[in-house]
Order: C-alpha cells, then sequence, then structure tokens
C-alpha cells in the first residue's frame, strides 16, 4: 500500500471511530438518565456496556491516531529525501553545465565554430568570458588553415529534454512511496468497529 492511499483511509477510519464514540456516548447517557428515573436494573446494565464499548472505541481510536503519525512521519521523511536528491541533481546539473560552457569558451577561443546556441549559453553564463573569446578566436583564426565545427554540447540535453524528467516532485514521490510504518491491519480494525456497532444497537 502507498503512503497516500494508507492515509486516506486511516483518516477516513478515523472520522468513523470518532461518529461511532459519539453515537455509543450518547446511547450511554440515555441509559444512565433511564436508570435514574426509573431505577430499572436493566438500564444500568446498557449503561455499563456501553461504556466498555466506548472504551474499546477509544482505544481504537488512539491506535489510529498513532498510526497517522507514523504514516506522516514517513511521508515527511519520503518528501525530504526527494528535495535532497533533486537538489543533487541540481548541483551535478550546474557542474556539468559549468564544465560544457568552459569548453566552448575553449573552443571559441582556438578558432573553431561551435553552434550559436552554444555561443549563446556562454554568453548568458559569462558576457565578458564570451567577448574576451571572441576576440581570442579572431586573432586565432588569421594563421589558422582549417577551422574545425563541433556539433552543440547540449544536443542530446536537449533531445532528451521532454523524454526523460530529471526531478521528481516531492509529495508526489511521498504520496507514492510504499508504506513502511508498522501501522494496525485495517481490515481488522473496521471489522472490530462493525462488530461494536451491531453489538450495541
Amino acid at each position: 500500500m502507498i503512503i497516500s492511499e494508507a492515509r486516506n483511509k486511516y483518516s477516513e477510519y478515523g472520522k468513523k471511530l470518532n461518529k461511532l464514540e459519539a453515537e455509543l456516548s450518547k446511547k450511554r447517557d440515555t441509559a444512565k438518565e433511564n436508570a435514574k428515573l426509573t431505577n430499572d436494573k436493566s438500564y444500568f446494565d446498557e449503561a455499563a456496556t456501553l461504556e466498555l464499548s466506548i472504551s474499546d472505541v477509544d482505544e481504537k481510536i488512539k491506535d489510529n491516531k498513532k498510526a497517522m503519525e507514523e504514516l506522516n512521519k514517513q511521508w515527511q521523511l519520503e518528501y525530504d529525501a526527494q528535495l535532497q536528491k533533486n537538489s543533487k541533481k541540481k548541483s551535478e546539473k550546474s557542474a556539468a553545465n559549468a564544465a560544457k560552457v568552459v569548453e566552448v569558451a575553449r573552443r571559441i577561443a582556438a578558432g573553431e565554430s561551435v553552434p550559436c546556441s552554444d555561443e549563446k549559453k556562454l554568453m548568458d553564463y559569462n558576457s565578458k568570458l564570451y567577448f574576451a573569446v571572441k576576440q581570442a578566436g579572431a586573432m586565432a583564426r588569421i594563421n589558422k588553415k582549417r577551422i574545425k565545427k563541433y556539433k552543440s554540447l547540449w544536443e542530446q540535453e536537449e533531445e532528451n529534454k521532454n523524454n526523460k524528467k530529471d526531478e521528481k516532485d516531492p509529495a508526489q514521490a511521498a504520496d507514492n512511496a510504499t508504506v513502511q510504518a508498522d501501522i494496525p491491519d485495517m481490515s481488522m480494525s473496521e471489522e472490530s468497529q462493525s462488530d461494536s456497532g451491531t453489538q450495541n444497537e
């Protein structure tokens, strides 16, 4: 089960338990009032039985609250972990981009030919460096017999841009993570809830 699914289920289950506790409390209070008015032993017994059922539901509410706390804790851990991964990817991408820019500058300074898109990336990165290497490149070309033409260093990156997402949304990653927390079995809990409701109607 993934975290988002578990959180929704336990949240809904918590609402059902709170509703059940309120209904049982109302029945108990009514039984107590009837017991005072009539002094009938059956009302005292009913109130006592309802009190036990309320205590049982209250324990389930506490367990459900703990389960939600564990799920929320794991969700936050998964969220933070994805943030760190995204940050690392950004740093790696930034370093790789800087290395490419330096290589473009070297090629231009050597009088070689690079795509306009690569020149633009260099200019955006550092305009002073761009104009300096352009001047150096013009000088280098004077005695150059053959000018080498390079493909874009970002060519492959542009091709893959729409095919692969570099970063994942942290909230989505946390929602879709598999539950690792030790939480009670919902089906058993719901079955117990159903039994309690039937018993006290």
